[in-house]
């Protein structure tokens, strides 16, 4: 497997030659994204030629990034600033918006690489995305929200080689908006903060805004060599080290130097010397879904041999109407003892004197029908639970 960096100034470039001595260039790729292009890029345009002659001297593939999302207007203003530059200087252009990613296969010749991190992560769109490009599409960027099963079968369904995030900032939210302060000019400086939740006691989220927009991470960062071993079976062909914006001491030549050696216990090392925290993600397992069982009123659940069914309706002084379990093997008759749990907490006993359908007639006793009718009890509303007693 190859590694990909990103080059975050242009003084990075010294570092680099310090990592690659001894070292295995074949094994390197350089990523560089600009002000303009990028969204999180901080390279000037001038820049640029200086970066690519430094590759192009060590063998190093280089990708000019342009995964910012546009809108009409500043797309076009993009192929303009796009234009500038010598893409057949360029190993491949990494886009990950739609609209850029059929302008490249229908007006340039520059091999291309999608960005699927923040789109689509279903196999069936992969393929066609895919098949739009052919032979033009060098590479496939997936989400880090699949796990590795996921992957593996990905990897092995798809023509194409595939990238995934190692280490780097998971991103949690954006908005082209301007969230910190006034709209900042295209090219301007980025703004760093921390947030915390109002809703929740979590906090410590980094925030950055630049040109772009608003873009908030997860305070714990992407980390997956720690189990290269997990990392090496699934079938992908470059790891991506992100070491921008992570805080302490991370540095481009320390991770390519890592990388370089892929020893486990220097890897371990600097996990533990790193002054925030990791996480493996969704790597192992994607759990994304389990917060939503707790998030359920446990009231609202129906409970196992009793249950009878749900309150759907109800009409003060008169009626609650009640929708009833299909699988419910005991039919409510008059003078069954019955409780009521309402959403609340409100807990209500009752005896059951008449039984109605929903054609007003009277029932002894439940027999099909989907919907019946009882006595109205106070504090009761719908989606209330009833059981027998």
């Amino acid at each position: 497997m190859k590694g990909v960096f990103f080059l975050k100034n242009i003084d990075e470039l010294e570092s680099i030659e310090s990592a690659l001595l001894g070292g295995d260039c074949n094994k390197i790729e350089l990523i560089l994204g600009t002000r303009k292009l990028s969204r999180l890029g901080e390279l000037n345009d001038e820049d640029i030629p200086q970066a690519i002659k430094f590759c192009q001297k060590n063998n190093i593939p280089v990708f000019l990034e342009w995964d910012i999302l546009m809108t009409e207007n500043n797309f076009q203003q993009c192929i303009s600033n796009l234009n500038k530059f010598d893409l057949s200087a360029f190993d491949a252009v990494r886009v990950q918006d739609i609209g850029a990613y059929h302008y490249l296969l229908k007006h340039t010749d520059v091999q291309v690489q999608l960005i699927l991190e923040s789109g689509n992560h279903n196999l069936v769109s992969i393929l066609k995305w895919e098949d739009v490009a052919g032979s033009r599409l060098d590479r496939i960027i997936l989400g880090i929200e699949l796990p590795k099963n996921i992957i593996k079968k990905y990897t092995s369904s798809l023509k194409t080689s595939c990238e995934l995030q190692v280490l780097g900032k998971i991103l949690l939210f954006y908005s082209p908006r301007s969230l910190l302060a006034r709209p900042l000019e295209i090219g301007g400086d980025q703004l760093l903060a921390k947030a915390s939740s109002e809703e929740s006691p979590h906090k410590g989220f980094s925030v950055i805004e630049n040109s772009h927009g608003t873009f908030m991470f997860l305070p714990k960062d992407q980390f997956l060599m720690d189990i290269y071993s997990d990392v090496s079976e699934v079938g992908l062909e470059y790891l991506r080290f992100d070491h921008r914006f992570l805080e302490g001491d991370v540095s481009l030549n320390e991770t390519m130097k890592l990388f370089l050696t892929n020893c486990s216990s220097l890897w371990e090392s600097f996990k533990a010397s790193y002054t925030s925290r990791f996480i493996r993600g969704y790597f192992n397992v994607n759990k994304s879904d389990a917060i939503f069982p707790k998030l359920k009123n446990y009231r609202t659940l129906k409970k196992s041999n009793s249950y009878i069914g749900k309150v759907v309706d109800v009409k003060k002084d008169q009626y609650l109407a009640i929708s009833l379990f299909k699988n419910n093997s005991k039919n409510l008759q008059i003078g069954d003892v019955i409780e009521i749990s309402a959403p609340d907490g409100k807990v209500k006993k009752m005896e059951v004197k008449t039984i109605k359908d929903i054609s007003l007639k009277h029932l002894k006793k439940t027999d099909g029908q989907n919907i019946v009718l009882i006595p109205h009890v106070g504090g009761i509303s719908v989606k209330s639970q009833v059981h027998y007693f």
